[in-house]
């Protein structure tokens, strides 16, 4: 997509010492899911009695840690299987008791990341169960999660996998913004710099709000998230998915105005895309292409960075730096 160049932001925020943002009180917990399994042979008999265990169990010991730990564990595991097994748990309300079980049992570690998980593996290519996630309260469980255990890498991770997914739609972005998901996020990156699917998946979310919303946009620049970007594409070479998102954001970053593109350019970040563009990955050749050419196009000095690569020396040299009122790329 083609965006114009949205306003600089020139405030700035110590991320390092700013406390989590505050959600509202916990809503209270719903009244168990009721379950309507479809008639044979709408469904087949092996699976339809697999899910009658599962499913009744849920909802029957709501209060019971371990059962809804093996639960939330084996909806994760039967959505894996296929896109048919994802869209039949989301009709007979497998979404709504894992965040049924999130509500009940924040304080547990295991718990949030099998649910995390569930939901991961239900809204994979699955709109119809993303949009379940949105209107039953995921957003802000999923977060809960993400403020209640932020030293566990896994719910961190799975957290923003989801988030990432549900940040493709606007109610979404918006919903997650509101309660503070882009300065979670940052935390996050900053403290599990070592986790691939942490910077990832954060990396992730990140890209498509700032691809998004000139409000995000500016947000996350603020947030230093140049840094946290930079950071995941140092830790995380061979990786495809830290290297595309990463590289997007770093993309996106240039539209953040000129405050934003004298730090990319003062940085590392045009020998780190450069890197990046030589990936076995064409998914993350293609973002760190186009962040390339947002940065070259806005700053002679990444150029300049660009053609020390060698790599990127001969397609380097066809750009020129160009005014302020040039359409730059937004990476998603």
């Amino acid at each position: 997509a083609i965006g114009d160049s949205p306003p600089g932001h020139s405030g700035r925020i110590d991320q390092h010492s700013a406390a989590c943002p505050q959600l509202p009180p916990a809503p209270p917990v719903p009244s168990v899911v009721a379950l309507t399994l479809p008639p044979n042979p709408a469904f087949p008999q092996p699976e339809s009695q697999n899910l009658r265990i599962i499913l009744q169990s849920i909802r029957g010991q709501a209060t019971v840690l371990e059962v809804q730990r093996w639960g939330c564990a084996s909806l994760r595991d039967l959505a894996q299987a296929s896109s048919e097994d994802r869209s039949w748990l989301g009709r007979l309300g497998g979404i709504e008791l894992v965040l049924n079980a999130m509500r009940t049992f924040q304080a547990d570690t295991e718990l949030q990341q099998s649910a995390c998980g569930a939901l991961a593996t239900l809204s994979y290519e699955n709109q119809v169960n993303t949009k379940a996630v949105l209107q039953h309260g995921g957003t802000e469980l999923l977060l809960r999660a993400m403020h209640g255990h932020s030293s566990s890498p896994s719910v961190q991770g799975l957290a923003c996998y989801v988030l990432r997914i549900l940040a493709f739609l606007e109610e979404g972005r918006h919903h997650m913004v509101q309660l503070g998901a882009i300065e979670t996020i940052l935390m996050a990156l900053r403290n599990h710099i070592g986790d691939v699917d942490v910077q990832g998946s954060g990396c992730g979310v990140l890209g498509r709000l700032t691809a998004s919303s000139s409000e995000d946009l500016a947000k996350v620049a603020s947030g230093d998230g140049l840094g946290v970007a930079l950071g995941a594409l140092s830790a995380h070479p061979h990786d495809a998915q830290v290297q595309a998102c990463a590289s997007a954001l770093v993309g996106n970053l240039v539209l953040a105005g000129p405050q934003s593109v004298q730090e990319i350019a003062q940085s590392r970040a045009a020998d780190l895309v450069v890197q990046a563009s030589k990936h076995e990955s064409l998914e993350a050749q293609s973002c760190a292409v186009n962040a390339l050419n947002n940065m070259c196009l806005r700053s002679e000095h990444c150029i300049a960075q660009a053609a020390v690569s060698g790599a990127y020396a001969s397609l380097a040299a066809t750009f020129q730096p160009t005014d302020e009122n040039v359409q730059l790329l937004t990476i998603t």
